[in-house]
């Protein structure tokens, strides 16, 4: 799961990282998750952004070596870094 913490009020955004597709287009990092809904986080620091893209494909590095380790199929676009039509 991933949580992004809103500064403004107390509803924050969770989404499940095991079916999420993102893409790098500084200063955004776009996403689509399970639902197949297209969403964007705006990153004042556009370092900031690269940093947590590298996060996530980290994480997505992580749970398919585990998957695959414990011979879990996970599908082809789990987990993936692609780019994608708005």
């Amino acid at each position: 799961m991933h949580l992004i913490m809103n500064r403004q009020n107390t509803d924050n955004l969770v989404e499940n990282l095991l079916d999420f597709e993102y893409e790098l287009k500084k200063p955004y990092l776009l996403y689509r998750n399970a639902a197949q809904e297209v969403n964007g986080i705006w990153f004042y620091n556009e370092d900031e952004c690269e940093e947590v893209a590298n996060l996530f494909n980290s994480s997505f590095t992580s749970v398919t070596g585990l998957a695959s380790k414990a011979n879990i199929q996970l599908s082809s676009d789990s987990c993936s870094k692609f780019p994608f039509s708005l």
